[in-house]
């Protein structure tokens, strides 16, 4: 065998290997993620379209709303409220605001189905390493969720800000 071809075989190995592992690795989403992730999206176009989540303007028009992934494992963000959300690590905000400054972005504090169904939606601010700003801005929306028959509606029940 020539080296290009040892080469080539090596290299298709290893992506049928890791193709391999990507599919055994993967779980389809559970009704409860799936539920999760509806009262998410209402919960984030109540604040966001509906202007009822603290601070959101500050944030509203950026090109990325920065979303951390705390407390969101398994569930998606929405894509169809003309918003680009992205789930983003507690690591990669840090590292960001590092590199950019300091920013607002959005944090899931809570998604709870039981006893009731309720959402908590806090815009907060990332801190670059040796800021010494100092910001009144951010706050918190709690939603809770009854359905009607057909989809879910959310009243704001808690809501603050800094």
């Amino acid at each position: 065998m020539k080296p290009f071809q040892s080469i080539l075989l090596v290299v298709f190995v290893a992506t049928a290997a890791i193709t391999f592992y990507s599919i055994i690795q993967y779980k389809p989403p559970t009704e409860e993620d799936s539920l999760k992730a509806t009262l998410l999206a209402e919960s984030l176009k109540i604040g966001f379209i509906g202007e009822r989540l603290p601070d959101h303007r500050f944030i509203m028009d950026n090109p990325i709303i920065y979303v951390s992934s705390e407390n969101l494992e398994g569930i998606p963000l929405p894509k169809d409220l003309g918003l680009n959300f992205l789930k983003t690590t507690p690591e990669e905000l840090q590292r960001i605001a590092n590199k950019n400054g300091d920013f607002m972005y959005v944090y899931i504090n809570e998604i709870a189905l039981s006893p009731r169904p309720y959402v908590e939606v806090m815009t907060m601010f990332q801190k670059a390493e040796g800021s010494q700003h100092m910001y009144l801005a951010g706050g918190l929306m709690g939603v809770e969720f009854k359905f009607n028959g057909t989809s879910w509606e959310g009243t704001v029940v808690k809501w603050w800000i800094s």
